[in-house]
């Protein structure tokens, strides 16, 4: 009788193991590449992010996620996520960030994985990077991809309606003075209005950039110059017009990359993070950036 118990548990796991990677395989039938691309990186990663939970939510939550960035980690360690599995294994979403603007990588040792990898039937590839349109190599591997997008930076009407929608995910009422506010600060980076409205949120008000002292405009400064912003040389200049000086400035610009390099060093371990947070005084806009 135990062995016959035994025998049907058995064979409920199979059966278990069967139903999911019928549900998973469904998932993998066409051309298995994706590529999310552009300057615009707040709503690029929040593309990324949807698509995640969506293939985990369609899958029942059988696919298991690897994440690589280009500039940490080495190409082999990215291919071998990509081996084939055993028969039972959970498939896999590979996701691969900055390879195309990383300068470590080699295109032509992942262009002959292009191919195998477009007609693969385990596994979901994700290619992250930032504004990669020109490059050569880039527009080859479109020629690879099921779905790619650009994320292109807003014009200045599209980010009013960005913050519109922003606020009313937020349940904030913005006067058109406040929205004007915005706009003149931030312009269209979005991780800084983000951040704004998320201060408002909490009772902060939104002030012109004039009225700013320089405490608050070297925090500007330090998210153009992050973002690769082209008016970073007009916050800096209002930042010396503010009476900061150099050794100040120079001081906030290292700090501020030192938490960001620390930060993406230890982004897979949370309990490191949050140490890293309390220690080092890291704004939680940093940390979710």
């Amino acid at each position: 009788e135990c062995l016959t118990n035994l025998r049907i548990n058995e064979l409920r796991i199979i059966r278990y193991s069967l139903i999911r990677l019928f549900v998973t395989n469904s998932l993998f039938a066409n051309n298995m590449i994706y590529a999310l691309y552009g300057s615009d990186t707040y709503r690029s990663r929040q593309k990324l992010k949807e698509i995640i939970e969506s293939f985990h939510k369609k899958s029942g939550n059988a696919l298991s996620l690897e994440k690589f960035d280009a500039e940490e980690d080495e190409f082999s360690k990215i291919a071998a996520a990509s081996e084939n599995q055993s028969l039972f294994q959970e498939k896999k979403l590979v996701v691969i960030e900055r390879f195309f603007t990383s300068k470590k990588t080699a295109y032509e040792i992942l262009k002959k994985r292009l191919k195998p990898w477009q007609e693969s039937k385990t596994n979901i590839f994700i290619f992250w990077d930032e504004d990669t349109s020109a490059k050569k190599e880039f527009k080859e591997l479109l020629k690879f991809t099921e779905k790619s997008q650009e994320f292109k930076e807003l014009t200045p009407s599209q980010t009013r309606q960005f913050i519109e929608k922003e606020a009313m995910n937020r349940k904030l009422r913005l006067p058109e003075k406040e929205k004007g506010i915005l706009l003149e600060r931030f312009r269209n980076n979005l991780w800084g209005l983000v951040n704004e409205l998320d201060k408002m949120l909490l009772g902060s008000n939104v002030s012109p950039e004039s009225v700013l002292n320089k405490d608050e405009k070297i925090y500007n400064f330090l998210d153009a110059l992050v973002e690769k912003r082209n008016y970073a040389p007009k916050l800096l200049l209002s930042l010396y017009e503010a009476g900061a000086d150099e050794i100040y400035i120079f001081a906030a610009v290292v700090n501020s990359f030192r938490n960001l390099l620390l930060l993406k060093k230890y982004v897979d371990q949370p309990s490191l993070l949050s140490k890293i947070q309390k220690e080092f005084g890291v704004h939680p806009y940093v940390m979710k950036k």
